[in-house]
């Protein structure tokens, strides 16, 4: 019977000991996860939100102006008629700051810079098409004048829509986001 009680004892003693080794070298292994860094996004539109990818989507990380504390990531400026900004990377170290300078651009101006070059380019076509029909024409004697003036009057007018339609669309492509620390 002594003999028994040693030998729990002894297996008793070398297992506490061993859960305790374990135990503390668990502890050692642990370490506290680093503060977060603290973003501010400026924006003069009050639509505009900050987005996180996670995990292949853009989840909402703040929105309007916002002060929040952040993890490191890949982000991008969205919002409601605002057109997304490329992703950026957020690289800011434990407790850090940065500020996130969100320059927006319209949804709805840059697609009505599209629909002017659509139409512009319509219009242009059909004059050159009337144009070259009544340049046709001229070899076979039958011109109408009036439609040959119309035919170059429409390739002018579309022209002169297409660029206004361009600049809109280049100047309103995407929002940018400059970040600062």
């Amino acid at each position: 019977m002594i003999r028994g009680a040693r030998a729990v004892a002894l297996v008793t003693c070398l297992a506490f000991t061993g859960v305790t080794t374990h135990a503390s070298a668990q502890q050692r292994s642990v370490t506290p996860p680093p503060a977060p860094a603290i973003v501010h996004v400026e924006a003069k539109s009050p639509n505009v939100t900050l987005e996180r990818l996670v995990k292949d989507d853009w989840m909402l990380a703040c929105s309007g102006a916002c002060d929040k504390a952040l993890p490191n990531g890949s982000y991008r400026i969205s919002g409601s008629g605002i057109r997304d900004s490329d992703p950026f990377t957020l690289a800011i170290p434990p407790g850090g700051h940065a500020t996130i300078h969100a320059t927006t651009r319209s949804t709805w101006l840059h697609i009505t810079g599209l629909a002017l070059i659509g139409l512009g380019v319509a219009v242009a076509g059909a004059g050159g098409i009337i144009t070259t029909l009544m340049e046709i024409g001229k070899i076979s004697g039958t011109i109408d004048q009036g439609l040959l003036t119309a035919g170059i009057g429409m390739m002018i007018a579309g022209g002169v829509t297409i660029v206004p339609g361009v600049v809109l669309a280049v100047m309103t492509s995407s929002s940018t986001a400059t970040v600062s620390f």
